[in-house]
């Protein structure tokens, strides 16, 4: 059985090799915007992009979104704070007078298409667009994968392994604490294990 890692790896995986491109399907209690945090730290990683745009329903996903990506990365909160990563809602972004032209566009929970919206993200250069549900009509859904194929990686079955799967009971033991000692290493394997899965799932 896959772990929730793994399974977000894989999808950034091929996210990557679709040239940057697609849509990922990430139901409960899964927390999205860890793919976003990864792909984005990713990137700023390999190269300065100036440019990044994430669009959201309304204010409170905003805030969600510019809280976590502060939390998770130092690099990320100074991008957020210089505008070099912005978030925007989607009728902002649908009123903008101004042409934006993103190379980095993130859709978050597209529940709507907006045409001066759609295009944006089409004009991207690389586009990901996140959805938790299919709330959407066949037609808009197909215009959204035509743009941004769909990433086949969060199989419902997989899903439901992780969510019946038996929690792992929590014992303490004592350590040798010396940096070099080998219960250290296995100790700080483990922590980062944890922090990984609390990105993930946000709780």
């Amino acid at each position: 059985m896959m772990n929730v890692e793994t399974i977000f790896m894989n999808a950034i995986d091929h996210w990557r090799d679709n040239k940057g491109v697609g849509t990922a399907l990430i139901p409960k209690p899964f927390n999205d915007t860890y793919m976003i945090a990864c792909i984005l730290q990713k990137m700023y990683n390999k190269k300065n992009y100036t440019d990044t745009l994430i669009i959201v329903n309304n204010f409170a996903e905003r805030k969600d979104i510019i809280e976590y990506l502060s939390d998770y990365d130092d690099r990320l909160k100074s991008l957020l704070d210089n505008k070099s990563i912005k978030v925007y809602t989607v009728n902002y972004v649908d009123n903008y007078t101004n042409t934006l032209t993103p190379y980095v566009t993130v859709w978050y929970h597209c529940e709507t298409i907006c045409e001066n919206v759609f295009d944006i993200v089409r004009m991207s250069k690389f586009k990901l667009i996140i959805l938790n549900k299919l709330s959407l009509s066949s037609q808009d859904i197909n215009k959204l994968y035509s743009i941004a194929p769909l990433l086949e990686d969060f199989k419902q079955f997989e899903i439901d392994e992780l969510r019946t799967s038996t929690p792992v009971e929590e014992i303490q033991i004592g350590i040798n604490i010396a940096t070099d000692s080998e219960e250290y290493k296995l100790l700080d394997y483990y922590n980062n294990y944890i922090s990984t899965s609390i990105n993930i799932f946000g709780s």
